[in-house]
């Protein structure tokens, strides 16, 4: 994405382009949603601007009474196609990786499935500091 007129060409399964957002921006829309959850982090591109995407995503009121689409606008400088979501997917992999393997390494017990925020924790209270 990104970049003036840009085309990902990315398609989905319905054959229109998709977009995704990044986790800190996802955070951001669930915060100002908080009647609504939202169930992905991206969704199809229903209109684009020169800077801007308006993509669809489906979410469930709180109570589970009612299923909907939101339609979310992401600045382009942030909206990420197949292949950036791909990479930050792996990226955060790889850290997690790296961060079990630390801990594991310095005798700290924690085991795959744990919590980021619960590793870091751990870490920390055997008086370790795990860099990221």
């Amino acid at each position: 994405m990104g970049g003036r007129g840009a085309d990902s060409g990315i398609k989905s399964a319905t054959g229109n382009r998709v977009a995704f957002m990044p986790d800190w921006f996802f955070k951001k829309i669930k915060g100002e949603n908080r009647n609504i959850h939202l169930y992905e982090q991206g969704g199809e591109i229903v209109r684009e601007t020169e800077k801007a995407v308006l993509i669809t995503v489906p979410y469930t009121t709180i109570d589970g009474e009612y299923d909907g689409v939101k339609k979310i606008w992401i600045p382009k400088s942030v909206a990420l196609d197949k292949k950036g979501w791909d990479k930050s997917i792996k990226s955060g992999k790889q850290n997690y990786e790296k961060m079990l393997d630390y801990a594991r390494a310095h005798g700290v017990r924690v085991r795959k499935g744990m919590k980021k925020n619960t590793i870091l924790k751990k870490i920390k209270e055997s008086g370790l500091n795990f860099e990221q």
